[in-house]
């Protein structure tokens, strides 16, 4: 969750383009055009892309996190588990405490279905592994039991 290094990166967060080559164009975008006010506006910042750049830059990478999760008023947060791989993002729990609001992983049917496939696995192993992960999923500590939530 570190602060993207240049104003380009920062405009690349608003874009589906992993091509920087794409990211200067983002500032001719509607949505772009209207988020900056907005996102001025949340972080106490004159209303400028260079101003809320740097408020980005300069803040601390929780803090800012929380800032905007909790701008949703969001009462629960559903994380994808198999987005982005183990290890990369910040983890359904802490999203939780950053959001300040109920959290629980959706489990995604074909990520298992990729991992199955990388380790060599016949269909009957597959179809194994899937009910041994849904069936360890289903048995999570749930402060609220709430049934496992499976996508696909």
């Amino acid at each position: 969750m570190e602060a993207p290094p240049t104003l380009d990166a920062f405009r690349g967060l608003f874009s589906e383009s992993s091509d920087p080559r794409q990211w200067p164009h983002v500032t001719t975008g509607v949505t772009y055009l209207r988020a900056i006010p907005v996102l001025a506006e949340l972080l106490g910042c004159e209303a400028t892309e260079e101003a809320v750049f740097e408020r980005r830059r300069t803040s601390d990478p929780d803090e800012y996190a929380a800032t905007m999760l909790r701008a949703t008023r969001s009462e629960w947060l559903l994380i994808d588990e198999g987005y982005p791989p183990p290890g990369r993002g910040a983890g359904w729990e802490r999203m939780g405490r950053l959001a300040s609001c109920a959290v629980a992983p959706v489990l995604r049917i074909e990520t298992l279905g990729d991992e199955g496939i990388a380790l060599g696995l016949e269909l009957d192993e597959l179809r194994e592994l899937v009910r041994t992960r849904v069936a360890a999923a289903r048995g999570r500590d749930n402060d609220d039991n709430t049934d496992v939530i499976l996508g696909a």
